[in-house]
């Protein structure tokens, strides 16, 4: 079935489904970086990151998060929590509020 319109909230489900089937293949898919030109960098919604190299660098998460935009501080859309002893992701989930980026510093 083709689907027009997605939400994250669906789009965090296919991820976890994904995550049950095989979880370091859709680990190391998201810890996959890419090295990007300006014209990414000065998007208004794909999230980079900055490597201590200088460059900047995009990864799957990066991509699917610019589909939904973002906030007005940039938060975004789609989490992965991770389990810091192994480092494989545990589960997507939608970002609901700046406490739930609170929390995830804290985590």
């Amino acid at each position: 079935m083709l689907r027009e319109t997605v939400s994250v909230q669906e789009v965090c489900v296919f991820l976890n489904e994904f995550l049950k089937l095989d979880s370091d293949c859709l680990t190391n898919l998201v810890n996959t970086r890419h090295k990007c030109n300006e014209k990414i960098v000065e998007h208004e919604s794909i999230q980079v990151s900055c490597n201590t190299d200088g460059n900047f660098y995009v990864g799957l998460l990066g991509v699917l998060n610019g589909m939904f935009g973002t906030n007005e501080t940039r938060a975004a859309s789609i989490v992965a929590q991770i389990n810091d002893f192994n480092g494989q992701i545990l589960c997507f989930r939608p970002n609901k509020t700046e406490v739930d980026i609170i929390k995830q510093k804290i985590l």
